[in-house]
């Protein structure tokens, strides 16, 4: 007997045709549900099949796709410094106008005695504008057709790393103009902190976090004590951690130069941000320059229509503002903590 092969396009109208008919009679069109009815007919190999397969219309519906993946959004503090740091930072909707200062009383005051501030000054922010980010993946249809839940999780947390590089980039790119003139390292991480501590709060409490990259992460990781122990046996060299008391987290933006990688100490609760929204598109006509840095003129392209692909951009726009105070500290050539 000949066996018959559905071309993909009937396959996918057929799950359409079937989720309007369920809409219809009032029963839900979500997988889980139509698994949980097949085992009710008896068939539990289609109610495995059908659990284990991705939605068709997670990326031909580009509305149910945007839906699918704002799920994982919430994993975005997890990769990215920016998202781990937002609940120390000053929340501000976007394009309003910020205000700093400390205008609460922090005094014990007798009845009908007039409130004082504890700052005598209020510093104007500016407006809280906009920054705008973007990543590109691109993939083929014969990829997509063969997608698995794993696949589809795969490509999610893809779609996150590139949007969490591209934030911390932003954040970092705006701290070191900021900072204290980059301060070489010497073999006393803890003296050095804390005069960096010193020179970016003086006697006022803040909120500091420290940002590494992978390198001076995995050093961390792998120091130990004289009797050959563990140094920081909970120190997670991929997503960082507490250390010394304070906040680490680990990026592969920050630069590196001949002394070695580089680490910033910064006060985030003098920053003002917002998290703004990521927006998805997706697009199988987009003809893609094949560079880092995009300019016109003569560069190799890449067709979505000539190679059978589909381009999904992801756009985020958020909200980023640094006083004009110095709230950080960079240091260079941190491998001399290490030595």
């Amino acid at each position: 007997m000949r066996s018959r092969y559905v071309p993909h396009h009937q396959v996918e109208m057929t799950e359409k045709q079937i989720s309007r008919l369920l809409r219809s009679c009032g029963l839900s069109d979500d997988r889980p549900s139509m698994a949980n009815r097949l085992s009710g007919f008896g068939d539990f190999a289609a109610a495995e099949a059908v659990k284990e397969a991705v939605p068709l219309l997670a990326i031909s519906d580009l509305p149910a796709f945007r839906e699918s993946f704002s799920i994982v959004l919430d994993r975005l503090a997890a990769v990215s410094v920016f998202d781990a740091v937002l609940a120390d930072m000053i929340a501000a909707p976007l394009r309003s106008q910020i205000f700093s200062g400390e205008p609460f009383a922090l005094f014990e005051i007798d009845e009908g005695v007039p409130i004082p501030f504890s700052s005598t000054t209020i510093e104007d922010f500016g407006e809280l504008l906009p920054v705008k980010v973007a990543a590109l993946v691109a993939f083929t249809n014969e990829f997509l057709r063969g997608m698995t839940a794993e696949v589809d999780d795969t490509l999610k947390n893809a779609f996150l790393n590139a949007i969490a590089r591209a934030t911390d980039a932003a954040l970092i790119r705006r701290l070191i103009p900021n900072a204290v003139t980059a301060t070489p390292a010497t073999n006393d991480f803890a003296a050095d902190i804390q005069n960096a501590a010193q020179l970016i709060l003086g006697g006022a409490a803040g909120r500091l976090h420290l940002i590494i990259s992978p390198s001076t992460a995995l050093q961390l990781g792998l120091s130990t004590t004289p009797d050959g122990g563990f140094l920081f046996p909970n120190f997670d060299v991929n997503s960082g951690g507490v250390f010394a008391g304070f906040p680490v987290h680990v990026s592969d933006q920050l630069k590196q130069d001949s002394t070695g990688p580089s680490a910033i100490l910064f006060d985030a609760s003098k920053i003002a941000a917002n998290r703004g929204s990521i927006d998805i598109q997706r697009s199988e006509n987009a003809v893609a320059q094949m560079r880092g840095d995009p300019v016109s003129g003569h560069a190799q392209v890449v067709s979505s229509f000539q190679t059978n692909s589909i381009f999904l951009r992801l756009l985020r726009i958020f909200g980023l503002k640094l006083p004009s105070e110095q709230i950080a500290v960079e240091f260079s050539g941190v491998n001399s903590w290490f030595s």
